[in-house]
């Protein structure tokens, strides 16, 4: 799977973009857990996906980043009357037994230490809450070396590895993997067999230019790589318990 999200800064302007609408499908995954429930959204980024929470009917909403612009930017383009935002690390947030459901989307492999959130998250739910967190599939993002390729994460999970953490915590996990449909997959593989795609992919075996493709904009890495002729959003992307050693990301559903 070719997509990702891309948060970044031009200059003083702060923008998003959910490339290919994956980031989209996930909090549209997540909105079954959410409908009538108080939730708190570890990493919440820019608001965009605690905004989706919000408009599919969540209770009540703690978002919480340690990014004091993306928080700002939340506040002004996200706001919501269920949503309050708050600047904090985690390892401050003292939250017990106060929420149903919590979410983590692409964060866990960002942090040192993992455990600090999982413990936060135990405390926050209430009995029977859930956690909704996905990461990237190591067996594809990482698949040469012990760091990964991407500079911004410290650590990425085989999918044994991501539900044996979780299931230290919580005591139901439920793994998914999040696919293309095969109707836009068939789309996806005509891309591969391109010459542009080829190109992209022969350079892209060397560990150190898949690692400063990262700080390269999304738009010219589309252009490059030709993803930018495939037409993909959210609705376009399906999540399945089978096969999830193939997926790009991988989710558990984790019930306390």
């Amino acid at each position: 799977m070719m997509f990702n999200r891309k948060l970044f800064f031009t200059g003083e302007r702060l923008s998003i973009k959910d490339v290919g609408g994956m980031n989209q499908a996930r909090y549209e995954f997540a909105s079954s857990y959410v409908e009538g429930r108080k939730v708190i959204e570890f990493g919440c980024a820019f608001g965009y996906g605690s905004f989706i929470l919000a408009k599919n009917r969540a209770k009540s909403i703690i978002a919480v980043d340690s990014n004091e612009k993306a928080i700002l930017y939340a506040k002004k383009n996200f706001k919501h009357k269920n949503i309050s935002y708050v600047l904090s690390r985690i390892e401050t947030l003292n939250y017990n037994n106060r929420f149903n459901t919590a979410i983590a989307f692409e964060l866990i492999e960002h942090l040192q230490k993992p455990d600090v959130l999982l413990n936060l998250v135990r405390r926050s739910l209430k009995k029977g809450g859930y956690l909704i967190v996905s990461t990237p599939n190591r067996a594809l993002s990482s698949y040469d070396g012990d760091k990964p390729s991407n500079p911004y994460h410290i650590k990425e999970y085989y999918p044994h590895e991501f539900k044996s953490l979780l299931k230290r915590y919580f005591n139901q996990v439920e793994m998914f993997g999040m696919f293309l449909k095969e109707s836009k997959k068939i789309n996806e593989d005509n891309v591969k067999k391109s010459l542009r795609w080829q190109i992209s992919s022969l350079l892209t075996r060397k560990r150190w230019i898949r690692r400063l493709v990262n700080f390269i904009p999304e738009t010219p890495k589309r252009i490059f790589t030709g993803e930018s002729n495939l037409l993909v959003d959210a609705k376009d992307f399906r999540f399945s318990k089978k096969n999830i050693t193939s997926a790009s990301y991988i989710l558990g559903v984790c019930k306390l």
